[in-house]
């Protein structure tokens, strides 16, 4: 068995664009041992800092998140040069796995049981949308935009766990992807994000009401003969083949939850897992008997089905079925990021709608027949896409490129499929370009020593954090809390267009002490402090080096106003105001 730090790889589950799941095991004193799943970057891509970004982006969310239906991240790591996740190991089949037994068996998961599973799927993903900084207090916008059966695993206790945020987005992240690209399983996109629409929670909620439909009835609401035609049928708003017409025996209820669950327009679905989750129980609470975990573990027993984990769909393209095996060399491995397991507490939240993620993949050159595919799926999805955009009222700023499909390992398009016409030939319009007018857009990277949130126009997130912004001045704020001192920084970069900008921020020790005791403001910015004085003075904070600002307040028309500048520094900075002056 391979051995990377303290764990040893039992296994390779699965191989993905840029990393690969491995079944491990960790050892501990007196034969302690726990099984668990180590997913690492392949070594293709452990020497591109873009990859490697991208790849702790994902672990980066993941440790946010601690709830009993979503899989835990214990660690994040670095041996030998290549970056580790190592994740909790669900002993259980996935979704998509369960369902294809249960239907080999002629034993289909009764609609009951199939409402429980995707309720318990909706408190995960609820907990996600709602996630606010722990700091802050503003929310993470957290968009799986991957559900799917192959990222639900039912354990054989009967616990179901979502799985792979690989390719999920919150707020803070704002990566950039390749013109046209769209991530996800094809099948369980909502049409916004099949069509690059800017895409909040209530995608999840789409592709939810999607799993939901074909664990009724065993097939997808759109009827295609591959994933290109289903993108066409999809972006033309060709409606769905409706459930009941397929499943005669549901209930009018259910029914009409999964409808409400695909709405093409967002607007008209539910508006939160919550939502989606009250009316599953509400009709789960009508069975003749109560329908919970111990239902799911008897299914999993009974089925005899074993771990089935899907295959990694992560930001830097389509699976890659063979790479070249890791060097057997093994260096020391140096843990990097590890999180507590504390309890977080979820806000009812709807979250604005965020744009899509997007990330520069670095794929091999294709064939000539898998480049004819592709030239006509594109032609088909340009057309489609175009069509859309038409028919909805909400217009995006800057006209979306042609969309080319990610097409999942699991579900290939039919070679034959390039030498066919589309089956309604129509004049297909050049794609669209960026209005004339369009402002000129540049990308600011936000670096800071300690990590703060970085707020740019109206994004923010945690450092190292990355924007997309308009050309020109733009103004970097960044705020946050270390220990008893409240941090803050404020900067102006000049970005150029196509350009990248970077603010390197580092922050020192400033003590503020006035007679009397006042408010103290930096910049125009509040300092509030975290002692037993609350918002005045004395007030310890860590400010950015350069010239600052300062303002001290005492109340009755009395301050002291001062500049300050702030250099490198061990030393504790102590700056004493006098509010003499009214």
């Amino acid at each position: 068995m391979e051995q990377l730090g303290k764990y040893e790889l039992v296994k390779r589950l699965a191989v993905g664009g840029m990393a690969e799941l491995y079944l491990a095991t960790a050892s501990g004193p007196k034969g302690f041992k726990r099984n668990l799943v180590i997913k690492k970057l392949l070594p293709d891509y452990a020497g591109d800092p873009s990859f490697v970004e991208m790849f702790l982006g994902e672990a980066r969310i993941a440790g946010e998140l601690n709830h009993p239906n979503i899989a835990h991240v214990y660690e994040v790591g670095e041996g030998d040069g290549a970056y580790f996740i190592a994740m909790e190991y669900v002993d259980g089949p996935n979704l998509r796995a369960l369902a294809n037994g249960a239907r080999a068996a002629r034993r289909p998961i009764s609609p009951f049981l199939a409402a429980k599973i995707v309720s318990f799927a909706c408190d995960a993903l609820a907990y996600a949308h709602e996630l606010r900084d722990p700091q802050t207090a503003q929310p993470l916008h957290i968009v799986h935009r991957d559900v799917s059966p192959d990222n639900v695993i039912i354990a054989r206790n009967g616990a179901v766990k979502v799985v792979d945020f690989g390719i999920a987005k919150a707020a803070w992240q704002h990566q950039r992807t390749a013109t046209g690209v769209v991530k996800g399983k094809l099948g369980y996109m909502a049409p916004e994000q099949m069509a690059q629409r800017r895409v909040d929670h209530r995608a999840d909620i789409y592709s939810l009401g999607v799993v939901l439909y074909e664990l009724l009835c065993g097939a997808l609401p759109h009827e295609a003969a591959d994933d290109l035609a289903l993108a066409e049928a999809v972006l033309r708003g060709q409606p769905a083949t409706p459930l009941a017409s397929r499943r005669r025996d549901l209930p009018d209820d259910l029914v009409t939850i999964v409808n409400k669950a695909l709405e093409p327009d967002p607007a008209e679905r539910y508006q939160s897992c919550r939502a989606l989750q009250s009316d599953l129980e509400r009709f789960i609470h009508g069975a003749d008997e109560v329908v919970g975990s111990q239902d799911l573990a008897a299914l999993v027993a009974d089925l005899q089905a074993g771990p089935a984990w899907g295959r990694v769909v992560t930001p830097s393209g389509p699976a890659t079925p063979q790479r070249p095996p890791p060097s057997e060399r093994r260096g020391p491995v140096t843990a990097v990021a590890r999180r507590a397991a504390t309890p977080a507490t979820g806000v009812e939240h709807v979250p604005s709608p965020e744009e899509v993620t997007r990330t520069r993949p670095d794929l091999p050159m294709p064939s000539g027949r898998v480049l004819a595919g592709l030239a006509l799926g594109l032609v088909l999805l340009s057309a489609g896409a175009w069509i859309y955009a038409r028919r909805t009222p909400a217009p995006v700023t800057g006209a979306a490129p042609p969309v080319a499909v990610q097409t999942p390992a699991a579900r290939p398009a039919p070679v034959a499929a390039a030498a066919q016409p589309a089956p309604e030939p129509a004049p297909v319009p050049a794609p669209a370009a960026p209005p004339v007018d369009a402002a000129p857009r540049g990308t600011i990277v936000v670096k800071s020593s300690p990590a703060a949130t970085a707020h740019v126009g109206d994004k923010s997130g945690r450092t190292p954090f990355t924007a997309e912004v308009e050309a020109g001045q733009v103004k970097v704020e960044l705020t946050g809390r270390v220990g008893d001192a409240v941090l803050w920084g404020a900067e102006t970069v000049a970005v150029e267009p196509d350009q990248t900008a970077t603010v390197d921020a580092a922050f020192y020790k400033v003590l503020f002490r006035s007679v009397p005791e006042g408010k103290v403001f930096v910049d125009g910015h509040q300092l509030k402090g975290s002692g037993p004085d609350g918002d005045v003075t004395p007030i310890r904070a860590m400010l950015s080096a350069g010239d600052h600002q300062v303002r001290f307040a005492c109340g009755q028309g009395r301050e002291d106003r001062r500049p300050l500048a702030v250099r490198p520094s061990p030393q504790e900075l102590v700056i004493d105001g006098r509010c003499v002056h009214k």
